[in-house]
């Protein structure tokens, strides 16, 4: 088995844990446990919020020491998910999938055309040492400093995983309008299996950056 059928082996287990572990949660009380006293005697509610609200009820005493448990086994059990969803998300980005994917930015495509066309240039004519030196990613803002630090990283041939929400990635017009307004659902997917995991790394799901790379 290669590395990446290891990696969608571990990635299916860690998703089918994490579905696992959400339904339990589910059935748990959320909230904590608030005392009053009322005429010298002490009553004690579940106080949570639902629905922006925040809900209260009583709890008998005969509850008090099994609500308390599932509060406290509810806590660890998040916590326990947590994790669990970082190294599933972690997982996803490796093998060029998302968790969660909601794009929600677009670019100016002639500029941004332009500028990696540029780099790609330098690329081919300057010495490598004088390349890296002119487009160090500590010089350029915004989406040029995460080309140039994607562009660098992938001619090293290694970057440093970062996990991603996936609601931050940033799509060229094309995407960007195929996805919102022709309604098409599939693009996502289908960008994202080609894309470079060194671009991905930075949050650039762009097409012209496979022309731009490709020419370089």
């Amino acid at each position: 088995m290669d590395y990446k059928a290891l990696l969608a082996q571990e990635y299916e287990q860690k998703k089918s844990q994490r579905i696992e572990l959400e339904e339990q949660i589910k059935t748990l009380p959320k909230g904590s446990v608030q005392a009053k006293t009322i005429r010298r005697l002490q009553y004690y509610y579940l106080q949570f919020r639902e629905a922006g609200k925040v809900t209260t009820k009583y709890i008998p005493d005969k509850m008090l020491p099994e609500i308390k448990n599932k509060i406290e086994k509810r806590k660890a059990l998040e916590d326990k998910l947590g994790l669990l969803r970082k190294e599933e998300e972690h997982l996803a980005m490796l093998l060029g999938r998302h968790v969660k994917y909601k794009p929600v930015k677009d670019i100016d495509n002639s500029a941004y055309t332009l500028f990696m066309s540029a780099v790609a240039h330098d690329y081919n004519r300057m010495e490598k040492s004088a390349f890296f030196e002119m487009y160090k990613p500590s010089s350029f803002r915004g989406l040029e400093k995460k080309y140039i630090k994607g562009f660098t990283d992938w001619i090293n041939g290694s970057y440093e995983p970062r996990i991603r929400k996936g609601n931050d990635l940033i799509l060229d017009p094309y995407t960007y309008y195929m996805y919102f307004d022709a309604g098409d659902r599939n693009i996502l997917e289908e960008q994202l299996s080609s894309a470079i995991p060194a671009f991905l790394n930075q949050g650039l799901l762009i097409t012209n950056v496979q022309v731009a790379v490709n020419g370089s």
